[in-house]
């Protein structure tokens, strides 16, 4: 069930990224090529921390113990792909700002425990 809901996760962000280029791309207006595209980056880094922060304190104060659940597994995928175009983004020079960054930062960390989570061998916490 763990794979499906990773597969869903991945099919869901990469709409929502599909969605979001569509809807921004012809963005001609005074602020900048990709200026609603930024927006909404934005935007989704904010819900997408919101969701993995949320995901894991259920996590980890077990009120919800089950790690294959769809809420949890799209937490961490949201996370890690915004996380890895940051890097992409930071790497070649578009973002600059250290309080974006740090915060980019937190959502691939976010990202990255939700994963390393969900494929650890652990029982602990659901116990």
């Amino acid at each position: 069930m763990k794979n499906k809901n990773i597969l869903y996760s991945f099919f869901i962000v990469i709409t929502l990224a599909a969605f979001i280029f569509l809807v921004s791309y012809p963005d001609k207006q005074g602020l900048g090529n990709f200026f609603s595209a930024t927006i909404y980056y934005i935007l989704t880094l904010f819900v997408g921390l919101g969701l993995g922060i949320i995901a894991l304190l259920l996590r980890l104060f077990r009120i919800q113990v089950n790690k294959s659940n769809f809420f949890y597994t799209f937490a961490g995928v949201l996370n890690l792909s915004i996380g890895i175009l940051a890097l992409t983004l930071i790497f070649f020079g578009t973002i600059t700002e250290a309080y974006f960054i740090k915060l980019f930062l937190l959502s691939l960390g976010v990202g990255l425990g939700i994963i390393l989570d969900l494929f650890s061998n652990n029982k602990i916490a659901e116990n």
